[in-house]
């Protein structure tokens, strides 16, 4: 979610800050020890920072990483959704 709160927001698809609003929501429901929080906020900001170092203006390969990381979350929602929720 981090790389994608970056890259979104490098390539002024703005919508940055939503990645940012579904990791608080992600945090309230899925983390409720300390550690977790503490490892999924980490992860998000690694994935920032990773991102920030490598891109610092919308290419087309930062275009066809945000589509990988999406076609990738969209994999994963699914799945999880026909696995565990209804």
């Amino acid at each position: 979610m981090g790389a994608l709160s970056y890259l979104r927001d490098l390539c002024r698809d703005g919508d940055g800050a939503a990645f940012r609003d579904r990791l608080a929501k992600l945090m309230d429901v899925e983390a409720q020890a300390t550690e977790r929080k503490e490892a999924l906020a980490g992860a998000f900001n690694r994935g920032f920072g990773d991102y920030e170092l490598t891109y610092r203006v919308c290419t087309p390969s930062a275009r066809e990483t945000i589509r990988l990381y999406l076609d990738e979350t969209q994999k994963i929602a699914h799945f999880v959704a026909t696995r565990y929720g209804g």
